[in-house]
């Protein structure tokens, strides 16, 4: 599951990843960012929800599961 998400992150340039879960690393990694970064990785978690959503994935695992 952790790999699935640092895949999409990765491929679709959608924010960071903070080195581990303690919240000061994160805070610090959430703090460097600025403006023109977190507005641009929002912009790539629109464009990415358009292709990855429940709805369009629901019809690839429907189409699969009628073809078995």
């Amino acid at each position: 599951m952790v790999e699935n998400r640092i895949n999409l992150k990765r491929y679709n340039n959608l924010g960071i990843i903070s080195k581990d879960f303690i919240p000061q690393s994160m805070a610090e990694e959430l703090n460097k960012l600025t403006k023109e970064q977190i507005l641009h990785y929002k912009e790539n978690a629109n464009k990415t929800a358009k292709i990855l959503n429940a709805e369009r994935e629901g019809e690839k695992i429907l189409k699969f599961l009628e073809s078995i």
